[in-house]
């Protein structure tokens, strides 16, 4: 399977320089997707007002929000919640666990929208809150023996309601070509509502920084063990002791943090919404050979005008049970981890190895987060370029986080 990833970003890559015209330009969508027409609605109705003033604004923001800087603010931007928790049991070897309740911290809303549109190319943020779990991750469905279901506790966490947008990736960059930080590209040629592609675990790791650093928050991400220096050039090795997790800034998500966000609540499911999916819930490669995917595409996604078919606007396909959008395709994002077989666990491999398959009979492991150890680093999510199964909550990927490609983006998390 990863043979098959690195092999079609290669193809990605060489259709990309031969064709005309950007493989990213544009909103080309695949023929017969059907777009979710309630994007943000809901969102829009629990705004109190269109028009509030910047200063006004920070000082109303519920906790676990983000204030985005004076430059990136625009009228109609209000601050916007709801809450929801949820408890309840799942059958589980060894214990019952509780189902992860949620909350929103919304940042930005849209105003009203006209016949549904698609958002205006506007720089935001959203997050929803992720309160403290035991769940299990994983999944045995498809009989991956590295994806065996185990239990996890988490602490509470903000994840970003949508991938972190190419207009979003820009507003930052900009900001931080001038304080310091080296080697984020530019993203010229991408549609700005869509999710940034083309960049490297690394670059992700500094982008975060400059973000927490615009908004005045104490950085996650350095280049000592110490926490003294900051990351905002190089490709220091993988660590888990040169991030800050108690601090207030922006970093990804770890793949537990991460996988237990996209599946919304529901357990032993496929996907964030069930156990089938097709054309109209995600931006996805067909995959005809899986009798789970509904979509009736054959192959991976067509070139379209000599062009690779590209991905989604954010937020383009219903959410999840969580109020997230584009778990499930779109690209395929960075999580912190450096890859290794779920988190170095003997107990794990060995069960693996010799149970052959089942839930774990150990205790929920306290936030973790992944090897420290290798070049690797795991992706989520599946991508516009790539199968069903490669969408699953539980599917796993490792690129070397020196990697560009055009299949990967990211989405980001905080603190409460």
């Amino acid at each position: 399977m990863i043979c098959r990833f690195l092999l079609s970003m290669v193809v990605a890559s060489v259709c990309c320089q031969l064709s005309l015209k950007p493989a990213f330009a544009g909103d080309v969508a695949l023929a017969g997707r059907k777009r979710d027409t309630r994007n943000h609605v809901s969102l829009s109705r629990s705004a109190a007002a269109s028009d509030v003033a910047h200063s006004k604004l920070s000082e109303n923001m519920p906790m676990g929000s983000v204030i985005l800087p004076r430059e990136l603010f625009r009228a109609g931007q209000v601050p916007a919640t709801d809450a929801a928790g949820s408890s309840g049991g799942m059958g589980a070897a060894g214990g019952r666990y509780e189902k992860p309740g949620m909350s929103t911290a919304v940042t930005r809303v849209d105003p009203p929208e006209s016949g549904h549109k698609i958002p205006q190319i506007q720089p935001h943020l959203e997050f929803v809150r992720i309160n403290e779990t035991v769940a299990i991750i994983g999944d045995s469905l498809d009989g991956l023996k590295e994806a065996v279901p185990h239990p996890v506790r988490l602490s509470a966490y903000c994840i970003s309601r949508h991938e972190v947008t190419c207009a979003l990736w820009n507003s930052v960059r900009g900001w931080a070509s001038s304080h310091g930080y080296t080697d984020l590209p530019y993203m010229a040629a991408m549609s700005p509502m869509h999710p940034v592609a083309g960049v490297s675990w690394f670059d992700a790791l500094k982008w975060c920084n400059a973000l927490s650093e615009m908004e005045g928050r104490v950085p996650c991400y350095y280049l000592d063990a110490v926490h003294r220096e900051v990351l905002r050039a190089g490709k220091p090795p993988i660590s888990n002791q040169r991030v800050k997790w108690d601090a207030g800034g922006f970093r990804l998500p770890t793949e537990a943090e991460w996988e237990i966000a996209a599946r919304g609540g529901l357990q032993g499911k496929r996907f964030p919404w069930g156990d089938e999916i097709g054309a109209a819930d995600a931006c996805y490669a067909g995959s005809a050979d899986l009798d789970y995917d509904k979509s009736g595409i054959s192959s991976e996604r067509d070139l379209i005008d000599g062009v690779l078919a590209p991905t989604s606007s954010v937020g383009s396909y219903a959410a999840n049970g969580f109020g997230l959008y584009d778990m499930a395709g779109n690209v395929f994002e960075w999580c912190w981890d450096g890859y290794d077989k779920y988190y170095g666990i003997q107990a794990l491999r060995d069960h693996c190895e010799h149970a052959g398959g089942g839930n774990l009979q150990m205790p929920p492991v306290r936030d973790p987060r992944g090897s420290s150890t290798g070049d690797n680093c795991v992706l989520k999510g599946g991508s516009w370029r790539h199968h069903a199964d490669d969408a699953r909550c539980a599917s796993r990927f490792e690129l070397p986080g020196t990697i560009r490609s055009p299949h990967v983006g990211f989405r980001i998390v905080r603190r409460p």
